[in-house]
This record gives structure tokens, C-alpha cells and sequence, in this order.
């Protein structure tokens, strides 16, 4: 990926790489019972028109129409 002129050996990036899978390992295994996870998620999309203002332009159908968001508690 760096070339020949990269300033890690093969034995640096041998040892890196093991290093980082014991590491992603533990991570990987680890217990999220005690945590209190809070999250939001939104999901959206973004139209750009230009403003309807011209003789002859009409609405979008309605099922191209955005939709209004309802939020609710979790």
C-alpha cells in the first residue's frame, strides 16, 4: 500500500496487525449488559424543487408528496 519506501517493516506491520485483531477481539466479545444505550435514528429524504410560480405547474402527486414526521417516545 506505502511502497517499497514505506518506514515499516513486514515484521512492524506483523506484529501491528495482531496487536489490533487481539484488540478488535476483546472488543468484539465484550458485555453491553451494563450499558444504557440511548440512540435516535433518522431516516429522511431531501428534495430540491424550484418554487412552483409558473403558469401550468401543478402539484406533485400525492404519493410523491413528503410526508409529516410523527416522533414518538422510545
Amino acid at each position: 500500500m506505502l511502497g517499497e519506501d514505506a518506514p515499516l517493516s513486514a515484521a512492524t506491520v506483523a506484529r501491528l496487525k495482531a496487536k489490533w485483531q487481539a484488540e478488535y477481539q476483546t472488543w468484539s466479545t465484550r458485555s453491553l449488559g451494563d450499558l444504557e444505550v440511548v440512540y435516535l435514528w433518522a431516516d429522511g429524504i431531501v428534495r430540491h424543487e424550484a418554487p412552483c410560480n409558473r403558469v401550468g405547474c401543478k402539484d406533485p402527486p400525492l404519493a410523491r408528496r413528503s410526508k409529516p414526521m410523527k416522533l414518538e417516545a422510545a
